[in-house]
């Protein structure tokens, strides 16, 4: 019940508001972005109550701040910060990040590295709940040569599509190896719809157990303080 106080929503977050109008104004272009841009149910996802230094320490290592992914889309992230940019470098791919880390909301959509996608959720079954959730997004996490070319004009959406058909190809491979003999003799068709559908059930059983688990630590905190 301890940690559990130590959760917040991302719902919680969207009312997090810098102090000066500017960093304000940038803020609510990037919430813009996640609430055009995240599954449905995004807003009850939960992050550790956490500060930049508790997960980072006094400063970002470079080699950190360089791996740094965010579930948001990543040419979205660049227009956020300047509508006009027709490019992406480097260094202004580690400033954007280094202002990502300093909020709270976009701390909490941290996708890697591990370790510290690991703090951030706070277990490794949080985080993994985190990463499936985000599979729709995730064919938009372009790296930064990628978003640099779709900014410069010299990559389209058409590539992005097909980056994610590439990414859906992948996965059904994967999936394949789970089949029955029984599965294989159905067409292909039917075996998709198969696989789909025993995956969203066993999506939604541990969907549905967490959020029965995280309603009774709710309910023990309220009898709690109701004693007090």
């Amino acid at each position: 019940m301890t940690q559990e106080r130590n959760f917040v929503t991302l719902l919680d977050l969207l009312a997090e508001r810098p102090e000066s109008d500017e960093e304000n104004e940038l803020l609510e272009r990037v919430k813009l972005l996640a609430q055009e841009n995240l599954p449905e149910g995004w807003i009850h996802w939960k992050a550790m109550r956490s500060l930049e230094e508790d997960i980072f320490g006094p400063s970002v290592e470079e080699r950190t701040l360089n791996k740094l992914t965010f579930a948001l889309p990543t040419v979205g992230l660049v227009r956020a910060f300047d509508p006009e940019a027709d490019h992406l470098t480097e260094e202004g791919y580690r400033q954007i990040k280094q202002k990502l880390l300093g909020w709270a909301f976009t701390r909490a959509l941290i996708l890697s590295p591990i370790a510290v996608a690991k703090k951030i959720h706070g277990s490794s079954f949080r985080m993994e709940l985190f990463k499936r959730s985000i599979e729709p997004v995730r064919p938009l996490l372009l790296t930064r040569a990628e978003a640099s070319s779709i900014l410069s004009g010299h990559q389209t959406k058409l590539e992005v599509t097909d980056r994610r058909t590439c990414f859906d190809l992948s996965m059904g491979r994967r999936r394949k190896r789970d089949l029955s003999p029984e599965d294989e003799a159905l067409p292909k068709k039917s075996r998709e719809e198969l696989l789909e559908e025993r995956l969203n059930i066993m999506f939604k059983i541990v969907m549905d157990k967490m959020a029965d688990f995280v309603r009774g630590l709710d309910s023990d905190k309220e009898n709690k303080e109701n004693e007090d």
